[in-house]
């Protein structure tokens, strides 16, 4: 017998507006560099994750998707909600995608 598929949604902000950083760490060489990502820091971004974050949950819940799910939603859960709830979700959540591009003036 074969296991259930277990499927996801995810949605990606392509040209996010938020910019991390690379500063040095020490004048040691050796020493790694401290990176700041930036996640969501631009209040442009949070507004785009939610609206993002709606959508395929909105997507998910259609009718045409009754014949491919088995049971709710369980990776975000019903829990995260609120507009507040949501760019939280998504900042302990995240995961990089593509390649960082550095700052632009």
């Amino acid at each position: 017998m074969l296991s259930p598929i277990v499927g996801d949604l995810s949605a990606v902000i392509l040209n996010p507006f938020s910019r991390g950083s690379v500063t040095i760490s020490s004048a040691n060489i050796a020493d790694p560099p401290v990176l700041d990502m930036g996640w969501l820091t631009d209040t442009v971004d949070p507004e785009a994750a939610v609206a993002a974050f709606k959508r395929l949950r909105e997507a998910w819940s259609a009718p045409a998707t009754n014949a491919v799910k088995v049971g709710g939603e369980t990776r975000r859960g019903p829990a995260v909600q609120s507009n507040a709830d949501i760019p939280a979700w998504v900042r302990a959540n995240a995961i990089r995608s593509g390649t960082p591009r550095p700052p632009t003036p």
